[in-house]
């Protein structure tokens, strides 16, 4: 089913179920925020990325926060569910900003148990590692979309992330990372380990050659 919504492009990539806050102060962007307001209508963030937008994430405004003298805003924002543009016009007519046609993706959110178990003993890793191996505990109920932004991933891996129809294939994909990802963690922890070392007096066993 196709939709006509208003498009806010940014670079960042929002996920379904995360909040979102803007301030608001280009004129274009106070009319599309005055308008989503006045209509009760929704808004897409698409992510801009190599200068083009294709993917985005439906929102919501669910907090004006504080209104300026001069129409700048303060809002709070929630993502709903991701679509792809099928055409969009910037500027759209009639409007100083951009109006695109967009389908959204289904999401299934069935699990692997055993992925899943893999997937949070992974998440858990990472966070002991950068918490200097402190131990965290992750809840059996995360999901993908709950640990997106706090795995270091680039704005580009994020994008593909956020493509994908399937929770199986987020998790996939984020353990596919965090597999790489933790050996060179593990290995910086060494290094801040010789490092302290050195200035301390160190015993070595003779060795007879």
């Amino acid at each position: 089913m196709e939709e006509k919504i208003p498009l806010f492009p940014l670079k960042l990539v929002p996920f379904p179920g995360e909040e979102v806050n803007l301030h608001i102060f280009e004129p274009r962007y106070k009319d599309l925020v005055n308008d989503t307001l006045s209509f009760e209508k929704k808004f897409g963030i698409p992510p801009f990325i190599n200068k083009k937008i294709d993917y985005g994430t439906l929102m919501e405004i669910t907090e004006i926060v504080k209104v300026f003298d001069d129409g700048r805003m303060d809002i709070v924002t929630k993502g709903l569910r991701v679509f792809k543009i099928l055409d969009y016009k910037n500027p759209s007519e009639g409007k100083k900003y951009a109006e695109g046609f967009v389908e959204y993706l289904e999401d299934d959110q069935a699990e692997d148990p055993l992925m899943k178990n893999t997937f949070i003993e992974k998440i858990e890793e990472f966070f002991s590692l950068i918490n200097v191996l402190g131990k965290v505990q992750v809840l059996e109920d995360v999901r993908s979309y709950d640990v997106i932004h706090k795995l270091g991933l680039t704005m580009e891996m994020e994008y593909e992330i956020l493509q994908l129809e399937r929770e199986i294939e987020r998790q996939e994909f984020i353990i596919d990372y965090l597999d790489q990802t933790i050996p060179v963690l593990k290995r910086v922890e060494k290094a801040k380990e010789i490092i302290r070392m050195n200035g301390h007096f160190r015993y070595f066993d003779a060795i007879n050659f």
